[in-house]
């Protein structure tokens, strides 16, 4: 729980009283390969802080091809935000693409300390904060870089967990076949710098 209080506390200051009564609705779980956290068009009640693992965001498309919005990985928060916060079904599906580690929490319950710790509610709010400039950040890579360059970038980030999720699942998240993906491997292997 150390872990987890320092780094909401890089997020928005908590006190240690308030970060108490907020760990009192955390559950420490593992999650198995293939656990499905929230499927879509389900309302969720849960978010999670993953401790170890990896868990995606994805949409599967009635033609079958999936499109990964998001990988979230140690010492992030994974959830159904939108869900979350307005009760409305997941337009995503969460699940574990491997062994996972999480604290799980229900999202009401904490919500409801916001009105009684005003140090909550703030940190609430730059959760939501960063959940939106994530989502732009990653919209605007989709429309303004090559797939080589966002490749590189997505070896910087997710360098320790590449090799234990699928070659597809990767392909799908940087918006690129899994063909595509392969030549630019091929590239950068050429190039010695993979």
């Amino acid at each position: 729980m150390n872990t987890l209080y320092q780094l909401a506390n890089t997020i928005s200051p908590i006190s240690s009283t308030s970060f108490k009564k907020m760990s009192e609705f955390f559950n420490e779980k593992t999650i198995k390969k293939g656990t499905v956290l929230c499927d879509i068009n389900e309302t969720a009640k849960y978010g999670y802080f993953v401790k170890s693992g990896v868990v995606s965001s994805s949409i599967c498309f009635g033609n079958g091809k999936t499109f990964v919005r998001g990988l979230y990985i140690k010492n992030q928060l994974v959830g159904p935000h939108p869900s979350l916060v307005v009760d409305k079904p997941s337009s995503f599906i969460y699940e574990a693409l491997t062994d996972c580690e999480v604290i799980e929490y229900e999202f009401e319950k904490i919500r409801n300390l916001y009105f009684e710790n005003p140090d909550l509610l703030r940190f609430g709010y730059k959760i939501l904060e960063q959940f939106y400039l994530n989502l732009e950040e990653t919209v605007i890579s989709l429309g303004t870089r090559d797939a080589k360059d966002r490749y590189v970038e997505f070896r910087e980030t997710y360098a320790e967990v590449e090799k234990s999720i699928p070659l597809q699942i990767t392909a799908s998240y940087l918006g690129i076949t899994a063909i595509q993906l392969s030549r630019i491997r091929k590239v950068l292997r050429e190039e010695g710098l993979l």
